[in-house]
């Protein structure tokens, strides 16, 4: 999967207007928003000039920092639409539907920069050992699911983690199992490789 210097410009590009665009509507503080509304958000542009690869379904993430510190992030690990439609509805949600954060406002928009992950399609991986899954693991997008417990973490993550025991522990955390949860095999695990 290759993009364009071009093209991951436009991709950001088109998230930074959609928060724009939503947040000085104000209709943010109400979080209702018709995504399915290309003439709202896509004003800027035409729809004809979108490039083919951003009209593909893809699934993505897109995060927003302020000041260089976290300030949302929200994507989908599947494809249900076109990536460019994608982006709009995850910078959006990012702007004003992580639980984490209060939704942006008016004021914060200079300070915002926006980053949109592309992932691959998720792979279930068979592993027989706790050595052989931190091997199949490493540097890539993890989804682990348990029962009906989940979580996920982007390939970025691993810049925080200096090993994959440590990686894999914080991912159980996260869906609400124990930390060691890895060691019993007893998690489906999937893959996915991304182009931040």
């Amino acid at each position: 999967m290759y993009f364009t210097k071009e093209e991951q410009q436009l991709m950001k590009s088109i998230a930074r207007n959609a928060v724009e665009q939503f947040v000085l509507t104000g209709r943010a503080s109400d979080g209702e928003y018709n995504l399915g509304s290309d003439d709202f958000i896509m004003q800027e542009y035409n729809i004809s000039e979108i490039p083919e690869k951003l009209k593909q379904w893809h699934a993505c993430f897109v995060t927003i920092r302020k000041n260089g510190e976290l300030r949302g992030c929200i994507g989908t690990i599947i494809p249900h639409n076109p990536l460019y439609k994608s982006i709009i509805e995850n910078a959006v949600g990012a702007a004003v539907r992580d639980p984490r954060f209060y939704p942006v406002t008016k004021d914060e928009l200079k300070n915002l920069t926006y980053e949109v992950t592309v992932l691959s399609e998720p792979k279930e991986i068979k592993y027989k050992s706790s050595k052989d899954l931190l091997s199949q693991i490493k540097g890539k997008g993890v989804i682990i699911k348990k029962s009906f417990f989940t979580a996920v973490y982007l390939p970025q993550v691993w810049e925080h983690f200096t090993s994959p025991e440590e990686f894999i522990s914080s991912l159980c955390r996260k869906a609400g199992l124990p930390s060691d949860e890895w060691k019993n095999l007893t998690l489906q695990v999937q893959v996915f490789e991304a182009l931040k």
